[in-house]
C-alpha cells in the first residue's frame, strides 16, 4: 500500500515537473519573443531611417512650392504618399513606441498616431552640417501633431530628420524643445 502511494505521488510529482518545465519553456519562448519585439528600432539602420525622412521632407518641400494646377503636382503627390506609406510600414510601430511616453507626458488625452501624423507641413533648411547635409527645422509651432496642453496651450510634436528627432513646439513661451533624438548626423 505504501509503495502504491509513493508511486502515485512520484508519478504526480513527475507529471507536475513536466508541466512546469513545459510552462517554463513556453514562458521563456514568449518572453523572448516579447523582448525581441521591444528591441529599439535604432538598433537597425539609423542612416536608412534618416534618409527616408529626408526624402519625405524634401518631397514635401518640393510639393509645397508647386501650384495645384502644375502638371507635375499629382505625380509628385503620389510619390510622396508612397514614400510616407513605406516609412509607416517599415518604422511605424517602432515610432509609436517612442511617441507613447511623450504622449503620456505632454498630451495624455491624445491617442498615439502613425509617425506620418507628426510630420510638419512645412520644413525649413536652416543650415548645413560639416558633411554637407542640411539642417532642418519647422516653420512655426502649429506643425506635426497639434494638441492642447495646460502648460503650453496649443502645442505640437514634430518629427524631423538629420538627426532624427522629435521636437515639442508651442506658441506660449515660445517653446521649441527637442524631447527625443535618435542620433547625430
Amino acid at each position: 500500500m505504501l509503495v502504491e502511494v509513493a508511486t502515485i505521488k512520484k508519478g504526480l510529482f513527475a507529471k507536475r515537473v513536466r508541466q512546469l518545465t513545459k510552462f517554463h519553456l513556453h514562458l521563456r519562448s514568449s518572453l523572448g519573443k516579447f523582448a525581441d519585439s521591444l528591441k529599439p528600432f535604432f538598433m537597425t539602420n539609423i542612416e536608412e531611417i534618416n534618409n527616408m525622412l529626408i526624402d519625405i521632407v524634401e518631397r514635401r518641400m518640393e510639393l509645397s512650392r508647386l501650384a495645384y494646377s502644375d502638371l507635375h503636382y499629382d505625380a509628385m503627390e503620389e510619390e510622396l504618399h508612397e514614400a510616407q506609406d513605406d516609412f509607416a510600414i517599415d518604422y511605424g510601430e517602432d515610432f509609436e513606441k517612442i511617441f507613447r511616453p511623450l504622449h503620456q507626458k505632454y498630451c495624455p488625452d491624445t491617442p498615439v498616431l502613425s509617425p506620418i501624423s507628426y510630420l510638419a507641413k512645412r520644413y525649413l533648411k536652416v543650415g548645413t552640417y560639416d558633411n554637407g547635409t542640411p539642417v532642418y527645422d519647422v516653420a512655426d509651432y502649429e506643425q506635426g501633431l497639434v494638441f492642447d496642453n495646460p502648460a503650453y496651450g496649443s502645442a505640437s510634436l514634430v518629427l524631423l530628420p538629420n538627426p532624427v528627432r522629435i521636437v515639442l513646439t508651442a506658441a506660449q513661451g515660445p517653446v521649441k524643445e527637442t524631447v527625443w533624438t535618435l542620433a547625430k548626423p
